[in-house]
């Protein structure tokens, strides 16, 4: 278990031309967590091989996050490995906690992202499998996605939070939640599930028809009645949509739209106080 009195030092382990911006999200909720974020966009210059000193910082560090989608990375010439498997091998050499998250096979990525060399495409199924058999792989489909399920994960580990860290890894959590339903309408239950098994939100266990995100608890009386909810979101932000689906499902409600969002707005304003 992590000690919540000393800042953590998490290295972050990923290749870095495709994973761009998913490396800048986990950086972020890290510091959002008041952990240390150990990564080669921070080394600085040395003397030594690049290998030698990331493996040094892996040996520093406290927990170990890998990150892998469809390339497998810059090779070490001496090993025939790439950067990040070596990291991973050093951090199960020395018993770090490994957190590792794979991109979905059903995520789209540009095709200059994919491993096109044969042999590196090769060794990253290998490497892939390796993972797969040594932990519980969480996949993740995009920066916004896979930064939830860090948060969430590196949360779990410790048992008493300050006051000031518990706000800041709610605000990181609830935000990027409530934007991937709005950007992507993805029913992601399983992630709401993970997020009330930690208490960051409850839900009333109904599902919104129009964004497919489960209600929170006090979402539930805002809109059509237990039978036919629509979360506060989409009361507000996609009146349209919410109007399309009455129409087609239920015209008896349309008259309710303009108080139904009245209510919303007055949640949100509430939900969202700093």
């Amino acid at each position: 278990m992590l000690n919540p009195k000393k800042s953590q030092k998490v290295f972050v382990s990923a290749t870095r031309t495709d994973l761009v911006n998913e490396r800048v999200s986990v950086l972020e909720a890290i510091r959002q967590l008041q952990f240390q974020h150990v990564t080669m966009e921070y080394f600085g210059a040395d003397p030594r091989d690049s290998i030698e000193v990331c493996l040094e910082r892996v040996r520093e560090s406290d927990v170990y996050v890998g990150i892998i989608a469809h390339r497998y990375g810059s090779v070490v010439e001496t090993t025939g490995k790439s950067f990040t498997h070596m990291e991973y091998e050093e951090a199960r050499r020395i018993d770090l906690p490994c957190y590792i998250y794979i991109r979905s096979d059903e995520s789209l990525i540009l095709p200059s992202f994919m491993e096109h060399n044969p042999e590196s495409m090769k060794k990253l199924n290998q490497f892939k499998a390796e993972l797969k058999k040594q932990h519980t792989v969480n996949y993740f489909n995009d920066a916004n996605d896979l930064a939830i399920k860090v948060v969430v994960d590196l949360s779990k580990r410790i048992k008493v939070l300050d006051y000031e860290v518990l706000e800041k890894m709610l605000v990181i959590v609830s935000e990027r939640y409530r934007l991937i339903q709005k950007d992507t309408d993805s029913k992601i239950h399983y992630l709401q599930k993970r997020l009330e098994s930690i208490g960051v939100i409850e839900t009333a266990g109904l599902m919104c028809p129009v964004c497919g995100r489960l209600l929170e608890k006090e979402e539930a009386g805002l809109s059509f009645g237990m039978k036919h909810p629509v979360c506060a979101d989409c009361l507000v932000d996609r009146t349209d949509d919410v109007i399309e689906q009455l129409t087609t499902q239920h015209p008896e409600f349309l008259s309710w739209v303009e108080g139904c969002k009245k209510m919303a707005e007055d949640y949100i304003t509430n939900r969202d106080k700093p």
